[in-house]
């Protein structure tokens, strides 16, 4: 990638710092990655800053005259296909004679299903049931919304967590599909 084209990541934006600090850490990887004289830029398509136009002026300031940005975002749901398009069409019309193009969201991405199918960073030395208890403490502390609802929506959550669990196969009572 040379130094007339830019990356910009985007993501939904959070009222919870760290959730936005993420992004930041992403971008100097894929940055690193690049290496030297990579533009590579974070952006919150709302909530926190820097927003989609400060991270687009960021990288046209840096020498871009092309800006690809790579929603980090999953689906391609109205985010991705509707809003941010327009907002980075908003912030592109402040830099005559930048382009810009879309990236598709991660979603099926293989580095995203490596990650899934993998998941002995999450039940290390667990079996069967012990492995599922295991991923739904650790995704109960990262989604912390989850615990605030009521004994229904925590047993709705555990169905679609062993749902999602049964279908990757990630233990070993779990039949494959005929």
């Amino acid at each position: 990638m040379g130094n007339s084209e830019a990356v910009l990541l985007v993501d939904h934006g959070s009222r919870r710092a760290e959730a936005n600090a993420l992004l930041g850490q992403v971008a100097a990887l894929v940055k690193q990655r690049l290496g030297a004289g990579g533009i590579v830029e974070p952006a919150h398509m709302e909530i926190a800053e820097p927003t989609i136009a400060q991270g687009f002026t960021r990288c046209v300031e840096q020498g871009a005259t092309r800006v690809v940005v790579h929603p980090f975002m999953l689906a391609p749901g109205r985010h991705v296909m509707e809003d941010l398009p327009r907002l980075v069409a908003e912030a592109a019309q402040l830099h005559a004679g930048v382009e810009f193009t879309m990236a598709a969201p991660l979603g099926s991405h293989t580095g995203i299903i490596d990650g899934l199918g993998n998941q002995d960073h999450l039940t290390c030395g667990f079996s069967g049931a012990q492995r599922v208890e295991r991923i739904l403490g650790v995704h109960q502390r990262m989604g912390r919304r989850y615990q605030r609802r009521d004994l229904a929506g925590g047993v709705q959550l555990r169905k679609r967590c062993l749902g999602l669990l049964k279908h990757l196969r990630i233990f070993a009572e779990v039949e494959p599909p005929m």
